[in-house]
């Protein structure tokens, strides 16, 4: 690394170690005064190197499919990379509205990805050896990586059978790491792993790494970070051995502990990398890479729920929120009241709006505790920018791919970091918000400054909480690091203006319900939801309306204009579990001992399908007094004949004997 860019960086961040002055201090002073730089630091400002070494194009590309993907991806180069993105109606525009850029580029189709494993593993590599200025057929990455003098501070996990593939080339060639290939059945991200299996995996992943023959055995070396990108299962079923000093007490040894924590370790549980895992759909897993890379953290909610007293007093966010706020970022602390149902269930219309959310909870998988009352899965806001979640509670990520858990709701819901237990952890398992936030202002990436390190001593053992997303993603200070951008139209593809444009002079000439579809779609990408309202109000007023309804809804809800949200719903034929949650996240201020009939009708046919019984249950009074209790028990009854899952099942029927 480049001494005058660390020195630099370092002049700005204050250290868990030492105050901001005397870090100055110290990068100012000559180089044989200064103090050793903390290793995680040192990661952080590597992977900061990365980002910082090649010019931002200030443009995002939005293409239809993974091959077009590809085929986008082997543009970048030294002389500039921007975000590409696989379209979507829902996170496309979340990511969009949040990095701004000059120009958005539409791309056709290329046609589809063919080839063999070998073929398709070469042309993941040429894209990531072509990022950094290597000749593909002559070179591999680790002597791209040398020729500059940059050595990779992690490896990458993927597997070209596996979607999650988008996040790993991205991720290979946007921070100049190693790509590894690993295919084979290890379960699925709601499993456990077997131990004897577990064991499998984690020496494979290991002879991967050592096959790569760069130093990785010790923290501080040259590999410090693992990303799995592909699905396998989240826990290993672990029976820690009775001579395992482990943070809990002895009926605590049998259980899962997280995979995130058990691979990157040796034999004797020792760590020599930190883990972060990415798994889901090629759409989704482009998402979370282009996140990771290209969009600042730069807003913060602090969110305590915790009671001041006992072992809870610790992880208060008084003093992380100070530290974060006089490195710039903006920081919104809630805690006492203001952390109550009320409030929360308040703040959901419109979408969670912050780049990052710290918060401490207890509760289940599938529920979290506010400061008076407990709130559920299907309470998840919808992020209205893409978010990273840090959630201190114990069961969040027990079953991370199932929408009716609270992690896998965020990662549904636009989350493209998240950190949480898959089991009871005990509260000593997370490191305290304070903390935490030192290591952050610190440049250690979220993901390693999230686990006990080993001069933590016995905590720093393997355990419950497990880490989705990119390892090396830091939060640089804002005062320290501002991206700069350059402007660089593209000359392919088609503008999304310019198609815009298109679309509304369409609109003039020939009016259709297609065509106001399409064109309200495109001033939302755009990030224009007044236009996008104001067009489908007027396709409305010509009665094609119904045809960009399902198109609007996100303006709608995002503007919190919940009259106009229910014109649109009655027009939606298939509304999906998200519109679902707009619905009733808008609405939930109206559902009241005062609630309208019409409305309750409406609620009625859009239950949530991931938690129809919890939907019941709070509709059921209201059905009771408004249409009478054999309608309360023929709901009940239909949603038992249409849920499979155990326990909604026992859920209806306990909500059936209290409608006799």
């Amino acid at each position: 690394m480049n001494s005058r860019f660390l020195l630099i960086l370092i002049s700005g961040f204050l250290s868990w170690a030492q105050g901001a002055q005397a870090v100055q201090e110290q990068a100012l002073a000559p180089p044989e005064e200064q103090a050793p730089v903390h290793w995680a630091t040192k990661l952080g400002l590597r992977a900061l190197q990365a980002e910082l070494s090649c010019p931002l194009t200030d443009r995002v590309v939005l293409v239809p499919d993974g091959a077009t993907y590809l085929d986008e991806l082997s543009k970048w180069s030294l002389d500039g990379r921007w975000p590409v993105l696989i379209e979507d109606d829902f996170l496309t525009p979340m990511f969009l509205r949040r990095f701004r850029p000059a120009e958005i580029i539409l791309r056709d189709s290329v046609g589809e990805w063919k080839g063999n494993v070998t073929g398709k593993r070469a042309v993941l590599e040429a894209i990531v050896i072509g990022a950094w200025g290597g000749d593909p057929d002559s070179q591999s990455t680790t002597e791209t990586l040398a020729a500059l003098g940059y050595s990779s501070p992690g490896v990458i996990v993927t597997s070209v059978h596996d979607p999650a593939w988008t996040a790993a080339v991205a991720l290979a060639a946007g921070r100049g790491q190693l790509l590894l290939w690993l295919d084979g059945q290890y379960g699925t991200p709601n499993a456990t792993l077997g131990d004897e299996r577990a064991r499998q995996l984690r020496k494979k992943v290991e002879d991967l790494i050592i096959e790569t023959g760069l130093p990785y055995q010790d923290i501080g070396d040259a590999i410090d970070t693992l990303t799995i990108c592909r699905s396998m299962a989240g826990k290993v079923g672990l029976q820690l051995p009775n001579d395992q000093r482990v943070p809990a007490p002895e009926k605590y040894r049998e259980g899962p502990v997280a995979l995130t924590d058990y691979l990157s370790r040796r034999e004797d549980w020792s760590r020599y990398a930190f883990t972060g895992w990415i798994f889901g759909s090629e759409v989704r897993c482009a998402y979370v890479a282009m996140c990771s890379l290209f969009l600042p953290r730069e807003s913060i909610a602090l969110i305590n729920t915790y009671p001041d007293q006992g072992n809870w007093k610790a992880y208060a966010m008084g003093k992380a929120a100070e530290s974060l706020h006089e490195q710039g970022f903006d920081v919104l602390h809630t805690q006492g009241t203001a952390a109550s149902r009320v409030a929360w269930m308040e703040s959901l219309a419109g979408g969670f709006g912050r780049d990052v959310l710290i918060m401490n909870s207890k509760g289940n998988a599938g529920d979290f505790h506010l400061s008076d009352t407990v709130a559920m899965a299907i309470d998840v806001p919808l992020c209205a920018v893409p978010t990273v979640v840090h959630f201190t509670h114990s069961w969040a990520m027990r079953a991370p791919a199932n929408s009716a858990t609270v992690a896998g709701r965020w990662l549904d819901h636009g989350a493209y970091a998240f950190v949480g237990s898959v089991h009871e952890p005990l509260l000593s398992a997370f490191v305290p918000p304070e903390r935490l936030a030192g290591r952050l202002i610190g440049m250690a990436p979220l993901l390693v400054a999230c686990r006990w390190w080993v001069e933590d001593g016995i905590l720093a053992r393997p355990w419950r909480v497990n880490t989705f997303g990119d390892p090396l993603m830091t939060f640089p200070s804002p005062k320290i690091v501002k991206r700069q951008r350059i402007q660089q139209p593209a000359a392919y593809g088609t503008k999304l203006a310019d198609h815009t444009r298109t679309l509304m002079g369409l609109i003039q000439a020939k009016p259709s319900g297609d065509v106001y579809r399409e064109a309200v779609k495109s001033l939302v990408l755009l990030g224009r939801d007044d236009l996008a309202i104001q067009l489908w109000r007027m396709a409305a007023q010509q009665e094609v309306g119904d045809h960009a309804a399902e198109a609007v809804l996100g303006s709608l809800f995002r503007a919190g204009l919940s009259d106009d949200f229910l014109e649109a719903w009655k027009h939606v034929s298939e509304p999906q579990e998200r519109e679902r949650d707009m619905l009733w996240h808008l609405m939930e201020s109206r559902v009241t001992p005062g609630i309208k009939a019409d409305l309750l009708e409406i609620l009625l046919l859009a239950l949530r399908r991931s938690m129809p019984h919890e939907d019941v249950k709070r509709l059921a009074p209201y059905v009771d007094r408004i249409f009478g209790r054999r309608s309360v028990q023929e709901l009940i009854t239909r949603e038992l004949e249409r849920s499979p899952q155990a326990d909604v099942e026992r859920a209806l029927n306990r909500l059936l004997k209290q409608y006799p």
